[in-house]
């Protein structure tokens, strides 16, 4: 291969510092046979270095005419980048796998495995979807596997809550405890498990939970007079029972009923049922809420998670 040999012979007086000749071999620009092959070589030895020195020194690269990419150090600042817009692609085993675009200077990797040794802190608004970052107060919640998360209330995903109403009489025995079950489900917000129409709710993830039942008017026979109370059981166990007497002062069979409410820390899939306990000084029975039954007198059973 020919060769082109450059000596150059400059003064030090024109730029105050010695000049370094390179070695007889180490410039080679082309040959007649194949010029693409060998444009430009710079041949030094191992210990050597190629220094790019001046004020905010910079290398550019074009395709023909048209500007792409430069490498250039400012002040203390190293950038390797475009002035248009160009792409700045990295490719492994000749595959593009990441690339900055140059239009919008968004980053996109077929495949992301990053580890964060001092933990990942966000500037500014954490996107996904369609560029929104959502409102002050919403949670980034997961849709599941195969779906983009998004931004939602703090209660929308998932929701859950339920309301259920017995529409017959619950007719009470003494010294015993009767499941509330038989129930018609009014709305169920869960996404799976929830409360059965036999009255038992299963946990569907875990957490803490709020549960309301209400013990409408209800009456008895004879002259009677004792106790009901509304319990709540978590896997068979009871956790709490809320009291309300009864008795027949004077003439009256009937009174109204009472509401109560309790508090759960829950596991997923623990099973939650609701009974009531009568204690009475007689055999007697109770009947909720009364023989006639009118609508707004009817046992609803309601819970939601709190968190």
């Amino acid at each position: 291969m020919k060769k082109i040999l450059l000596f150059l012979f400059l003064s030090p007086a024109l730029f105050g510092q010695s000049v370094v000749t390179l070695p007889y071999d180490g410039i080679s620009i082309g040959d007649n046979t194949a010029p693409s092959t060998s444009l430009l070589e710079i041949k030094m030895p191992n210990s050597a270095k190629m220094e790019f020195m001046g004020l905010n020194p910079y290398f550019t690269f074009y395709q023909d005419n048209n500007f792409v990419g430069y490498f250039q150090a400012i002040n203390n600042t190293f950038e390797i980048g475009t002035k248009n817009s160009a792409n700045i692609t990295f490719e492994t085993s000749g595959a593009r796998n990441t690339y900055f675009q140059g239009s919008t200077g968004r980053l996109f990797a077929q495949y992301i495995g990053v580890t964060f040794q001092g933990g990942l802190r966000v500037a500014g608004p954490f996107r996904v979807d369609t560029g929104n970052g959502g409102v002050l107060g919403q949670v980034l919640r997961s849709r599941g596997n195969g779906n983009e998360p998004q931004w939602s209330d703090f209660s929308y995903d998932p929701q859950i809550g339920f309301s259920a109403t017995r529409n017959t009489n619950l007719t009470l025995a003494g010294f015993a405890s009767t499941n509330i079950n038989d129930l018609t489900i009014t709305f169920q917000d869960t996404p799976s498990t929830g409360i059965a129409t036999n009255g038992v709710y299963t946990a569907p993830s875990a957490g803490f939970y709020h549960f309301d039942v209400n013990v409408p008017f209800f009456e008895w026979t004879g002259n009677a007079n004792g106790s009901i109370g509304v319990e709540i059981y978590k896997n068979g166990i009871i956790q709490n029972t809320c009291y309300n007497r009864f008795g027949s002062f004077g003439m009256s069979i009937q009174q109204d009923g009472t509401k109560c409410g309790y508090d759960l820390k829950l596991a997923a899939n623990d099973a939650v049922d609701f009974r009531i306990y009568m204690n009475s000084n007689i055999a007697a029975n109770v009947n909720i809420p009364t023989t006639f039954l009118p609508s707004s007198q009817r046992i609803t059973v309601s819970g939601y998670k709190v968190y």
